[in-house]
């Protein structure tokens, strides 16, 4: 093949480069020289130094005709890149020698090709038939250009004496190359110049084409499928979006393959990297993202994936972007938030479900990774920051500097979502940074517990006493301090546990009396999270129960928590003839002899509690129906909050007319719920006719399924 070769060429997708074919690379055995040490980095510099000198004294000879003696036995070096020329050559599978071998006309020039400056290389893949093209550099002078070029693009390695580059990964380094070349004529570097010239005059010709049919289509914010290699370039910022949350994030890009499916169809995988975190540590991690074959021409905002500056909104997708990222960074560790947004986990077959999520959450990388080790994570990777390829961002020595709070470009590529707990549904999730704001915590929320002022103030003692001397004022993870730290921290959580012997409260009472709403203000008075088991939803086997009941206790203590156990009547039963109840009180009794916070257990039978498990009780409360009083407070409290656009009704008429009504705070609740609605719908404010028209059609509902009378429909359930 001609060494003059400049017909424009089709390029391949962008990966590793792989190494020269070992047919015609007399040094590609070569180690790579690793820089550690001063020792070593001064014997790097004298070996290039040597390479620079004998390169030039080479050149010298071919061009003057003269023959130098002193560099005829040094075979490493002689005779390479003495002939300011390339050589486009071609390599094919050999099924007999089981690797890539180059085909000339003329098999003896396979060994001549040391004497190039660089080999342009058309591997032909020996499955698909694509052709890619390698550059194999010979030149030193051009070598450490490249090196200088490509030294923070990954995936690349220009390693060894004389290394090898995809061709295409030069396209986005031109501008930097003829500036280089330059540069060069006025330091006189006369030999780096002229081998650098002829390699930018060959890759200006190749990318002739390329060039033309990247701004015809980018001109109009199109892209071809073909071209997406073209588009993208090393270390530049990516747009995309979370597939689970649908959440937007960014990216850096590192390098794209092009691959096939299973069913033939092909697409293209970009190679990104972010600033992720595992409840311990910053650092990066590796992202890839498909954008599946298209034809034709696509608008480039439509892709999966696509550069930021394409962004239609640029200006404000980059403060959206920077402040999600303030918020990443903030959320290391464990809190207590509120959110709202998609969230997501994956299925047995690894396939994402989404859910909507609004309420309160517990973020805890560590306690979900604990509790969900399968989930599909990114590795984070501390980056040595002596690396050669540490790229435009240090992120071991950045992230949680100082100065860092002014740096909105690394903000711009932190992780979309943080790994949690919905506290509604009992489930670990995948949640959107962006979904998550503070809490608007309701301490006064317990001066509406309908409760003796005693029994309230007794609570509050007791949780007050439990609370303030937790000098962890704060949810911070406490995982992440290791040695003493965390030493000190159990042991002084152990002396407050002997102090006050744990806070366990019994409450006991009909449906709707308040027993949740204690547990539910005083979670808000004390601005931790309310952490529910609904007991009857566990079922009764000894085995999976004690495993829900463990990590209920084991995540309670982990996020000093108040949790609360509802309807808890078979962990307190009087211990009978029944071997499976007798399994549970004393798997119950166990796991709360080692249990540290505060605990409310909820029952609606309280003469059938254990006598061990009763000696365990700080406080029993037994919640009597609500009074005529009692009633009218909380009619109140829900009328005066269920306005309509014709405004607030008349408290006072209101609540006179339906106080006498024989019903617990959750049936008001609802009853007043379903008032208002009518009222939304018929355009008026609550009045007296659309309350009784939800009472009455309570109370038919209740006669018709359920018998006559409370007490009845009480001991119905039972």
């Amino acid at each position: 093949m001609s060494s003059v070769a400049d017909m424009p060429r089709p390029f391949a997708n962008s990966r590793p480069t792989p190494s020269p074919s070992p047919s015609f690379s007399a040094s590609s055995d070569s180690n790579m020289l690793e820089i550690e040490n001063g020792a070593m980095a001064t014997a790097a510099r004298l070996i290039t130094a040597v390479e620079r000198i004998m390169e030039q004294k080479l050149s010298d000879n071919h061009t003057g005709g003269t023959e130098n003696p002193e560099v005829k036995g040094i075979k490493s070096y002689a005779g390479r890149a003495t002939t300011l020329a390339y050589k486009h050559v071609e390599e094919i599978w050999d099924d007999r020698t089981f690797k890539y071998m180059i085909v000339e006309d003329n098999q003896s020039s396979v060994g001549n090709l040391e004497q190039y400056v660089f080999i342009a290389r058309d591997r032909i893949d020996r499955s698909t038939q694509d052709k890619t093209t390698f550059i194999d550099v010979k030149s030193a002078a051009l070598r450490d250009i490249l090196r200088e070029a490509c030294r923070d693009f990954r995936g690349i390695s220009l390693t060894g004496d004389t290394p090898s580059i995809e061709q295409k990964v030069v396209f986005h380094i031109r501008s930097f190359l003829r500036y280089r070349r330059d540069t060069l004529v006025a330091e006189q570097d006369a030999m780096s110049h002229s081998h650098l010239d002829l390699f930018v005059n060959y890759i200006e010709t190749e990318f002739h084409s390329v060039d033309e049919e990247l701004v015809g289509t980018t001109v109009n914010n199109k892209i071809t499928f073909d071209l997406l290699w073209a588009l993208f370039e090393p270390n530049e910022k990516i747009f995309t979006t979370c597939p689970g949350t649908d959440s937007p994030r960014c990216v850096f890009y590192n390098y794209c393959e092009e691959g096939e499916e299973i069913d033939g169809s092909r697409f293209m995988r970009l190679d990104t990297r972010f600033m992720g975190n595992n409840g311990k540590n910053f650092g990066e991690a590796i992202n890839r993202i498909k954008i599946p074959y298209f034809p034709g021409a696509r608008r480039i905002d439509f892709l999966p994936a696509y550069p930021l500056r394409y962004h239609h909104n640029y200006d404000e997708i980059c403060q959206e972007l920077a402040e999600n990222g303030r918020r990443f960074f903030s959320l290391h560790g464990i809190h207590n938030v509120q959110y709202r947004g998609f969230a997501f986990s994956f299925d047995n077959e690894g396939e994402i479900v989404k859910r909507h999520v609004e309420g309160r959450i517990m973020v805890d990388p560590v306690g979900f990774r604990k509790h969900n080790p399968n989930h599909p994570q990114p590795t984070i990777q501390n980056v040595n920051p002596i690396q050669e390829t540490s790229g435009p961002f240090n992120w071991t020595e950045s992230f949680g500097s100082e100065t860092m709070a002014s740096q909105d470009e690394e903000f711009l590529i932190c992780g979309p979502t943080v790994l949690g707990f919905c506290l509604d549904n009992n489930k670990f999730f995948e949640f959107s940074v962006g979904g998550i704001s503070d809490i608007m915590w309701l301490p006064s929320s317990y001066h509406n517990v309908m409760i003796p002022d005693a029994q309230k103030k007794v609570i509050r003692a007791l949780t007050h006493a439990y609370y303030s001397g937790d000098t962890d004022n704060g949810l911070k993870d406490i995982v992440q301090r290791k040695g003493r730290g965390i030493n000190f921290l159990l042991q002084y959580v152990l002396l407050i546990r002997c102090f006050f012997f744990f806070t366990y409260i019994g409450v006991s009472g009909p449906p709707g009396v308040g027993k949740t709403l204690t547990a539910e203000a005083i979670a808000e008075t004390h601005r931790r999270p309310l952490y529910v088991v609904p007991v009857g939803q566990i079922g009764v086997d000894p085995v999976h129960v004690e495993n829900i009941l463990t990590n209920a206790f084991k995540i309670a203590g982990r996020w000093k928590a108040v949790l609360l156990l509802d309807e808890a009547d078979v962990f307190v039963s009087q211990r009978s003839d029944n071997p499976q109840v007798n399994a549970l009180v004393s798997m119950f009794l166990r796991e709360l002899e080692r249990f540290d916070g505060i605990l409310f257990l909820t029952t609606n039978r309280v003469q059938s509690f254990d006598t061990a498990v009763m000696s365990r009780i700080h406080l029993a409360l037994e919640y009597q129906p609500l009074g005529i009083d009692a009633r009218r407070a909380v009619w109140k409290y829900f009328l005066q909050n269920a306005t309509t656009e014709r405004g607030a009704p008349s408290l006072t008429a209101l609540v006179d007319s339906v106080a006498s009504k024989e019903l617990n705070g959750r049936e008001i609740r609802n009853t007043v719920l379903m008032a208002q609605s009518l009222a939304i719908y018929e355009g008026t404010v609550i009045c007296k006719d659309q309350l009784m028209q939800s009472i009455t059609a309570r109370e038919q509902f209740r006669e018709y399924h359920l018998g006559a009378g409370t007490s009845d429909n009480l001991r119905s359930y039972f």
